[in-house]
């Protein structure tokens, strides 16, 4: 039979088995003292590449800017929830995919739905312009906004 032959490890000094150990240019390393010693010639490198200016610095959690989490992904709107939100003077995005569907839905192509949602927009362009001329108070103006959303969309959509 075979005699395991025993090393050390010459770091630590832990007598191992050969399969136990790893070669390094110095001599053999236990598994634990191998990852050290990795990690010690990563640092390095890195440091060398730093002072080169081949590389950037990391920076500490404590040196990152502060990101705000990120918004949940909104959830598809139906055209009544839409209606029951409370408006400002403006088409928003949510409302233009509310329309695309109507008009998808309807049998027209792509383009077509987004031509009329860009006269939609127009229109409600113009019409923000006469309620800004008109020098009213702002719920005033979006209640007047929303009314000639509606009629809008109502023509629209039929």
């Amino acid at each position: 039979m075979r005699k395991k032959i025993i090393y050390k490890c010459c770091k630590c000094k832990r007598q191992l088995p050969r399969k136990k150990l790893r070669k390094l240019r110095e001599g053999y390393y236990c598994l634990s003292c191998q990852a050290k010693k990795r990690k010690e010639n990563r640092l390095k490198l890195r440091d060398l590449l730093i002072k080169d200016g081949l590389m950037k610095k990391r920076r500490t959690k404590e040196e990152l800017p502060k990101i705000k989490p990120t918004k949940e992904k909104q959830k598809k709107l139906n055209k009544k929830q839409v209606k029951k939100k409370l408006r400002t003077l403006f088409i928003s995005k949510d409302e233009k995919n509310v329309l695309y569907q109507t008009f998808k839905n309807k049998g027209l192509t792509s383009q077509q739905s987004n031509e009329r949602i860009k006269k939609l927009c127009l229109q409600m362009e113009i019409v923000k312009e006469k309620l800004n001329n008109e020098n009213l108070g702002e719920k005033e103006m979006n209640e007047k906004f929303l009314e000639e959303y509606n009629k809008l969309i109502e023509k629209a959509t039929k």
